[in-house]
């Protein structure tokens, strides 16, 4: 799950509360909350949506590098490419869908319907595949030409 201490560093930081960022993910204050406190997931769009405000890397606010920019970065996400390259780096590694869910502590049929829909994609799963890998999640979304976790 997301590091919601970046989260609330970065709000923080930037002078805004609680309910300024709850507004600007257009979820309840409750829900954001949650989000910083880790206890529940974000979608990737929210995450997307922080990432341009905040104009930070997704590996930055997922805890996974403390590195906060990015060359090339993208605002978009590209579901296709992340469909793409979850498959690729499955494949490329010789795992298939099976032992690949197992690792990684997902079911078979979650595994392919990541693979075959880029929208579907957790954060949870993205975040396990970037660290198995060390991927950086904004390459996976097609956000930055960069692969590797600065």
């Amino acid at each position: 799950m997301q590091n919601g201490i970046n989260l609330a560093k970065l709000r923080s930081k930037n002078n805004q509360t609680i309910n300024d960022i709850s507004k600007i993910l257009n979820v309840s204050l409750s829900s954001y909350k949650l989000y910083e406190t880790g206890t529940i997931p974000m979608s990737l769009e929210e995450i997307n949506t922080l990432s341009i405000f905040y104009d930070v890397s997704f590996d930055y606010l997922l805890g996974l590098s403390n590195v906060t920019k990015r060359d090339h970065f993208r605002k978009t996400i590209d579901y296709k490419y992340l469909k793409f390259s979850i498959k690729y780096l499955r494949k490329v590694n010789k795992i298939n869908q099976k032992n690949f869910a197992k690792e990684l502590n997902y079911s078979i049929s979650s595994v392919s319907r990541f693979e075959h829909n880029g929208k579907t994609v957790s954060l949870d799963y993205l975040i396990k595949i970037a660290r198995k890998f060390n991927i950086s999640t904004d390459y996976l979304c097609g956000k930055s030409y960069i692969k590797t976790i600065l």
